[in-house]
Parts: structure tokens; C-alpha cells; sequence
């Protein structure tokens, strides 16, 4: 990851230089350079350059573009690591309206940032919104990839704490009894060519940030 931060940086300079710093390019090199810093761990780098990124692509793309919506969702995502949950909740669904229009109520991006605006609520301990939006997510997924899937999974394993953190015990075991069912189901479908997929599926609360190519 450090590698590539260094990475993004040379290409932010050789786009700043050659095309500006109000290119379409210069905006997707702040953007990836974020990505990278937010993994690192450096929330404040992050919501810095995608707060740029965000400035370039409403100013030249128009507020309406889809990467307009998907650097509104990465930022409300870094905002929410510094512990800013209602200005995170405010962007997050900022950027979803922007990314049900132009992509669509059941693309698998808007069901991502739906996972993301549910894990801000939770953060927030705004548990029944959160479960709400866990639930809408799981439509889209289910609709689109089926239950056995691992993003599937992941929304489940968040739905499962949202529940354990309400002090739900009842619905929390009953959501984490059909995750042992589903990767149960998927081990036994893998089993006869190695995939590991189930195995790797559930980790520690997450929800993902959105790339442009996955977005389009």
C-alpha cells in the first residue's frame, strides 16, 4: 500500500503538470491516491484528496455524474473514520440519490453504498435505520449475485452485530445461524475444485469503498 501511494502521488504530479489541475485525470489520481490513504489508516489525507477530487468532478463533470456520487460516497466513508457520523450520513445519502438515478435502484454499487450509509447509522447507534438499510442492500445482492455469495455474506455478518450491539440476541442468532447455513451450503459447493470463497466471506464489519470502474 505504501508503494502504491507513492504511486498515485508521481501520477498525480505528471497529470497536474501535463493536463491541469482541473483535468478529469488529475481528479481520478486524487481519488485513488485517497483510496490508498484511507487504507493506510490516515482518514484526514483521505477526506483532504477526495474533497478535491469532489471539487474538479462536480466543476467539470456536473453534479449529477455518477463519479461525482462515487467521491461523495468515499468521503462520506473517510469522514465517518474521524468520527464525524452526521456529516458522514449527510454525504452518504447525498450520494446515493445522485447514484440510484444514474445507476439504478439495483445495481450492486448502490447496494454498496447502502451497506456503507448502514454501517455509519450503526456507527452512530441509529440501530433500527441501520438494520433497515442492511436489509435493502441484501435485496439488491440476493436479487443479483444470490445468497451465496460473499457480499452476501458480509451484509449478513453486519446485519448480525448491528443486532448484537441493539441487544437483540434473538434476531442476532437467527441472522448468524443462516450465515453458517449459506457457508456451509458454499464449502460443500467448492469443495470438488478448492474455492475458498465462503471461508474468506464474513470479516470485521466492513463496508467498501467504490472504485470508477466498479461504479460503471
Amino acid at each position: 500500500l505504501h508503494e502504491a501511494s507513492r504511486q498515485y502521488s508521481s501520477a498525480m504530479e505528471i497529470y497536474k503538470e501535463e493536463a491541469g489541475e482541473e483535468h478529469p485525470s488529475y481528479a481520478t489520481a486524487l481519488h485513488n491516491k485517497a483510496l490508498v490513504e484511507r487504507l493506510l489508516g490516515r482518514p484526514d489525507e483521505a477526506v483532504r484528496l477526495f474533497s478535491k477530487a469532489l471539487d474538479i468532478r462536480r466543476k467539470v463533470l456536473g453534479a449529477e455524474h455518477v463519479d461525482v456520487g462515487v467521491t461523495m460516497h468515499n468521503l462520506g466513508s473517510a469522514v465517518r473514520d474521524l468520527g464525524e457520523f452526521d456529516r458522514a450520513r449527510e454525504m452518504q445519502e447525498h450520494a446515493l440519490t445522485v447514484l440510484r438515478r444514474r445507476l439504478g435502484s439495483e445495481h450492486l454499487t448502490t447496494a454498496t453504498c447502502i451497506n456503507a450509509l448502514g454501517l455509519t447509522l450503526k456507527r452512530a447507534k441509529e440501530y433500527d435505520e441501520a438494520i433497515e438499510m442492511y436489509q435493502k442492500a441484501l435485496g439488491i445482492q440476493r436479487r443479483s449475485l444470490g445468497l451465496k455469495h460473499s457480499e452476501c455474506l458480509q451484509t449478513l455478518y453486519n446485519m448480525a452485530e448491528c443486532y448484537a450491539e441493539k441487544g437483540d440476541a434473538e434476531r442476532e442468532n437467527a441472522v448468524r445461524s443462516e450465515i453458517l447455513r449459506l457457508v456451509q451450503a458454499m464449502q460443500q459447493q467448492e469443495s470438488n475444485d478448492g474455492g475458498d470463497e465462503a471461508a474468506a466471506a464474513a470479516g470485521d464489519d466492513a463496508d467498501s469503498d467504490v472504485d470508477i470502474k466498479k461504479a460503471g
